[in-house]
Order: C-alpha cells, then structure tokens, then sequence
C-alpha cells in the first residue's frame, strides 16, 4: 500500500481480494470522512463479518437505527457511568497483577485478553464467569476473530464454516444473571 500511496497520492482506488476500495490516508482526508454527511459516504463490511455479525449488529446497521444503538452504546461507556466501576476495575487489575507476578511465566497477549474479557464481562455485562467459562468464551472469540475477514466459505477447513457450525447453546447460558 505504502508504494501505491507513493504512486497515487493520499487517495487512491483499489481493490482488496476482488472488492474495490478508496484507500484514504492524512489527517485531513480522514477527517472529512468522519465528518461527512452519511449520504456522502457508505461503508460496508466484508460479507463474512455481516453474516458472523448479523442484521441487527451496531456495525452493520445505517441511519437512524445505528444512532440509537449508538446512543445506548455511548451511554454505557460515559466516564460518569464508568467512574462508577473505577475501584472494581482497579481491584481486578490488581488482582491480576499480582497473580501474574507469582508466575514463572506470563504471556502478555493472553494474559491481558482474558483480564479485559473479565473486567467487560463484569462491569457491562453484570456477570463473573469462572475460569474454564471464561476460557470457553475467549475461544469462541478467537475462532469469530479469525473468521471476521476470512472468505464466507461455509465448507469444512474455513475459519468462517467453524464459526457458523460452532454450537452455541451453552455460551448464552453462561450470561443468564441470576
């Protein structure tokens, strides 16, 4: 990309695995984005992440659906409502610190993946999840990671045919609050 970007400019078209896309980079071009009336621009994801994602999902819905999603989603994520989780945030974090301070060993990708997991789950969700829960879910939402921007095929050996094949009966149940 950085050669095209030598080539073209700071906005060019192309095409990522047969899909065509306007590559745009500097602060100013971003910014027009982001500002842009929604009429004058339109997004789509990659057919795979709408189909993991779903219909309803904040990321593939337009208009006046995604700004009230969006709305309850900003709500949820104030710094005043989560000023009001900062000491069970911070007792977590230090928790986990000190656990990983008693290892031999820590790996930090993992390690902070769960830690995040366990605090979002907590402070959005209401749930504490045990350990082999929380485990279980982190594997789905690895396997939904590496399907994300995987082809949409939904035959045997794709990461996106393992995803819409994986059973999800039991990962609902882990988040019904008691």
């Amino acid at each position: 990309m950085r050669s095209r970007q030598k080539l073209y400019g700071s906005i060019f078209k192309s095409s990522i695995l047969g899909s065509p896309i306007v590559v745009i980079s500097g602060t100013e071009n971003v910014r027009h984005i982001l500002r842009a009336d929604e009429n004058d621009i339109q997004y789509t994801l990659p057919r795979s992440a709408v189909e993991l994602l779903g219909v309803g999902a904040l990321t593939t819905c337009h208009k006046e659906e995604h700004k009230a999603l969006h709305k309850v989603v900003s709500g949820v994520m104030s710094p005043g409502h989560l000023s009001q989780y900062a000491t069970v945030i911070q007792t977590m974090v230090g928790d986990a610190l000190s656990s990983w301070c008693k290892q031999d060993l820590t790996m930090g990708v993992q390690a902070f993946r769960r830690l995040s997991f366990t605090v979002f789950s907590r402070v959005f969700l209401g749930v504490q999840l045990d350990d082999s829960q929380t485990t279980s879910v982190l594997s789905l939402f690895k396997d939904i990671e590496n399907a994300f921007f995987s082809f949409p095929v939904d035959l045997p050996g794709f990461a996106f045919h393992k995803v819409m094949r994986r059973d999800f009966v039991e990962t609902p149940q882990m988040f019904v609050y008691m």
